[in-house]
């Protein structure tokens, strides 16, 4: 027997950790539960959980300031690059180690990530299927301490990093 059902929405959750994310257009709300995303449309009041999961837990997610592409990275570093219009996973990357930052550049060519003590930029992979659509522009260390925020100027020309200092 073949029914038509088709998952919707995530009822009786909460919100435990991650970051939470506005649209672009300031209507919605993004939000991480366990290893799924949640969006809230705060217009209509209206909600919908996202059809892909990660592995684990979600702990850091990024929006493209365009709002098509979405990078969602769990505990272990497992991370996903979705189309968030179309709300379907492009492709998977592992980082191998816990993300305590990610976030895209304001001109959307490039996004950054901190793992540890380093941090990594990378293109941003386009929206079609590719091989290894994750390639790695620069790594930068230097930082005494793990990384704890990220911060591009407007004009996506540097990248700022602190880390938790002593």
């Amino acid at each position: 027997m073949k029914f038509g059902f088709k998952f919707s929405n995530l009822c009786g959750t909460v919100y435990k950790g991650g970051n939470l994310i506005f649209t672009p257009d300031g209507n919605s709300v993004l939000s991480p539960i366990g290893n799924k995303i949640t969006l809230f449309d705060l217009a209509n009041h209206h909600s919908v959980t996202l059809p892909f999961e990660n592995r684990g837990k979600i702990s850091r997610m990024a929006l493209s300031p365009n709002g098509k592409s979405l990078l969602f990275v769990d505990k272990g570093g497992s991370c996903m690059l979705a189309n968030l219009k179309r709300r379907v996973v492009v492709s998977e990357f592992n980082f191998k180690a816990k993300l305590s930052c990610i976030t895209f550049s304001p001109d959307g060519k490039f996004f950054a990530v901190a793992i540890a003590n380093k941090l990594q930029i990378y293109h941003t992979p386009s929206m079609k299927k590719e091989f290894n659509p994750f390639i790695l522009y620069r790594e930068i260390i230097g930082h005494q301490d793990h990384i704890t925020v990220l911060e591009w100027t407007p004009d996506s020309k540097y990248v700022i990093s602190g880390d938790k200092g002593t």
